[in-house]
């Protein structure tokens, strides 16, 4: 979908990016054709590349921060020590649970494709992997930290996503955190 909106929220479509976001499609993209029937030059074009840039238009997916406030789902929740997630002092409990998630990641799991599976990969390669640990907030006489694998790193380790030379999905086998 072509949008005008906060560049944070926003990507350059890319023909790759556009391919990967194909299981999600609410995702929105700069609407590059309108911006090229006034901008015609291509180094001009390329400015406008750079501009969207640094703006916060972004041509990987990005990493979100997602706050977790099902109970049920903090309790399945282990810190990177194996501890469950601690409860803080009454009526201080509830500093806040945020898990990371790459956008569009769950959505290219689920879905065993071949080519999906490569710009995954190729998009992984290329970002900050140890961006992906979730924290726990919690105040027990001074504020409190626990960390936790992010749920998108686990679904990377344990789900079959990666096409083999026999052209089957496997598990990753090897620490990607």
């Amino acid at each position: 979908t072509r949008f005008r909106d906060e560049a944070r929220d926003i990507y350059y479509p890319t023909s790759d990016l556009e391919k990967y976001f194909e299981t999600k499609p609410n995702t929105k993209f700069v609407d590059l054709e309108d911006y090229h029937s006034f901008i015609t030059d291509t180094g001009d074009k390329h400015l406008l590349k750079e501009f969207l840039a640094k703006l916060g238009v972004r041509d990987l997916p990005r990493i979100l921060k997602r706050e977790i406030t099902d109970w049920d789902e903090k309790n399945k929740i282990k810190s990177n020590w194996g501890e469950s997630l601690k409860n803080g002092t009454y009526g201080y409990s509830g500093q806040g649970t945020f898990d990371k998630v790459i956008d569009g990641c769950k959505e290219v799991l689920n879905k065993n494709d071949a080519e999906k599976s490569l710009l995954l990969w190729r998009y992984l390669v290329k970002m900050q992997l140890s961006e992906l640990q979730g924290e726990h907030k919690y105040f027990y006489y001074s504020q409190q930290r626990q960390s936790f694998e992010a749920t998108t790193l686990t679904l990377l380790k344990t789900k079959k996503w990666l096409l083999s030379h026999n052209n089957e999905f496997v598990v990753f086998n090897r620490d990607i955190s």
